[in-house]
């Protein structure tokens, strides 16, 4: 029974945890490798 309940809670862990991270996106963010000027080197 102890197995049963610590399977439960661990899964609901992983599954808030897999949840928030799939949700944190933030699209202001800029890449440093793309430049505004054309790419000109």
């Amino acid at each position: 029974m102890k197995k049963k309940i610590f399977l439960a809670f661990l899964s609901s862990v992983f599954a808030v945890g897999f949840l928030a991270a799939c949700g944190d996106v933030n699209e202001d963010m800029e890449d440093p490798m793309i430049e505004e000027d054309g790419g000109d080197f």
